[in-house]
This record gives structure tokens, sequence and C-alpha cells, in this order.
């Protein structure tokens, strides 16, 4: 299985970290002040992803784009695929 493979499925479940939606997905980079690594995307919808760019691009930071109940669980889980990391 490849990266993007283990992301979508193992790590996000197909499902949209932002809504659980399951259409139309894509990876988008989360924090644009950090590399691009596996610990740094994020599955989303179409619209949340070109929303979740322009505001970013527009230099708002996730903490006021964002819930806190969503950073905390977005946070999880690139703890947990961190942790994966060491066992894979």
């Amino acid at each position: 299985m490849n990266e993007l493979e283990y992301l979508v499925r193992d790590v996000w479940r197909g499902r949209s970290a932002i809504s659980g939606d399951i259409s139309k997905l894509e990876l988008v980079i989360w924090d644009y002040s950090r590399p691009l690594t596996n610990q740094n995307v994020v599955l989303m919808n179409e619209r949340e992803a070109t929303e979740h760019e322009s505001r970013t691009a527009a230099r708002e930071t996730l903490d006021q784009i964002y819930r806190k109940e969503t950073l905390d669980t977005i946070d999880l889980k690139f703890k947990e695929l961190n942790l994966r990391r060491l066992y894979r």
C-alpha cells in the first residue's frame, strides 16, 4: 500500500476530518507554516478544502478557522499517526 492510500484509508478512514463527509475528498496541507509531511495533511471534502486554502492564504490561523474540538481531533490523529509509524 502506498503512503497516500494509507493516509486516506487507514488514517482518515475515507472521511473528511472536518465533517465526516465521504464525497469529493482531497488531501490538503493542514498548516502551511510547516513542511509537507504525512503528519501535515488532512482529508477534506472539496468545499472544505477550498475554504481552508483561501482562509489560510488570507493569513487566518487554524485557531481562527476551526473549533477547538476539530483542532483537538486532528492533533490526536497526527499523534496516532506518529505512533503507528513506529510499528509499521
